[in-house]
């Protein structure tokens, strides 16, 4: 490195003009530079090498020189940016192509972890961005970062050509989950608002059919529940096993979830794959407020599941008396039997104590 500054010293200071050009759009110090042995991959403090530089000027000859001579074409520097990023980032298609010609990593990222792709998408490259779609890059990357980015700035046309290939932020990603429903299982309400806000579609599903809906219905935290349910979300939507959003507020217990959604219209008597209810799951929960509430508001008292089970067979196993008692006042059948020819009369006579003792005394009168 001493060497070099040296030579470009020397000429210099013998009158050099250090930015004239020949034909080939080389410098003659940068012909000397070669001639002398230069290392051609040397970096600066920023770990700039020459080959980045030359991209950033957008200077195609001098690239297409570099790589012949062996330039490293995936060096980074200490951002993680290489050659070919630096030529998205400048809008130089010509040394796009030959960066990629040349065998340059397509889908590498920086450190930020944006990829060649990314960057074109976020400078409104559209050539460059059909370009990189055409030799594959990837445009369903973890976050649909390419998409996600050109909406944020309203790129519309970066946005068709993206949708045009393939790139649908409907579908999973490759963790199985949506960019909304990652963003509501990380209790991320920023992100939530901003995706929808640049148009995701709000009832897209992850792998297992959750919806972000049905997701935020989990959490007791309900800040992106109720930002969710302000917008034109399906209240009855199905997720895994046929779940509704309000099933799943029974299941986790969520009292005010559960108000919200049946004032919203949620369907109290939808049942999930396993033909239980709202009110099934809810004295499975052991949970009086959600029990009342949904009696209240009409749900079917004597509804069985797959296994002939009703509210109050549940009940029952669980030995909750104000459930039971709610339950029995609002006219629950106690002779129901399920497919085990359980009923309340018989789960009660198994679970009293003082009865099973004077069974168990008679038998040695």
């Amino acid at each position: 490195e001493i060497e070099n500054e040296i030579i470009i010293e020397k000429f210099t200071k013998l009158g050099a003009d250090i930015n004239k050009e020949n034909s080939k759009g080389f410098t003659p110090i940068i012909e000397k530079l070669i001639e002398f042995g230069a290392d051609i991959n040397n970096e600066n403090n920023e770990g700039i090498t020459p080959l980045m530089y030359a991209c950033k000027i957008e200077n195609e000859i001098i690239i297409k020189k570099f790589t012949k001579l062996g330039a490293d074409i995936n060096k980074e520097n200490s951002k993680g940016f290489t050659p070919l990023i630096f030529a998205c980032k400048n809008g130089n298609i010509k040394a796009v192509k030959c960066l990629i010609d040349n065998d340059a990593d397509i889908n590498k990222s920086n450190r930020n972890g944006d990829n060649p792709l990314v960057t074109a998408c976020e400078n409104n490259e559209k050539d460059i961005v059909m370009y990189l779609l055409d030799k594959g890059a990837n445009f369903i990357d973890k976050d649909f970062k390419a998409l996600e980015r050109s909406r944020s700035l309203k790129f519309e046309e970066i946005e068709k050509i993206l949708i045009d290939y393939g790139a649908d932020p409907r579908k999973p990603k490759k963790d199985g989950e949506t960019l909304l429903t990652d963003a509501c299982k990380k209790y991320d309400l920023k992100r939530v608002k901003k995706l929808i806000n640049n148009g995701y579609y709000i009832d897209a599903k992850n792998i297992y059919e959750n919806t972000p809906l049905i997701i935020s219905c989990r959490y007791e935290d309900s800040k992106i529940f109720e930002y969710l349910i302000k917008k034109k979300v399906s209240i009855n939507c199905k997720g895994e096993n046929k779940i509704s959003p309000l099933i799943t507020a029974c299941y986790f217990i969520n009292e005010n979830i559960v108000s919200k959604l049946i004032e919203k219209g949620g369907n109290i008597n939808e049942k999930d794959k396993y033909g239980k209810s709202p009110l099934i799951i809810a004295c499975y929960s052991n949970n009086f407020n959600i029990v009342s509430k949904l009696i209240e508001k009409g749900s079917k008292i004597d509804e069985k599941d797959i296994n002939g089970n009703t509210p109050l067979i549940i009940a029952s196993y669980f030995n909750n008396k104000k459930i039971k008692e709610l339950l029995i006042k609002k006219g629950a059948n106690k002779r129901i039997e399920n497919n085990k020819g359980e009923s309340y009369k018989s789960i009660k006579k198994k679970l009293d104590p003082k009865k099973n003792q004077k069974k168990k005394s008679s038998i040695f009168i």
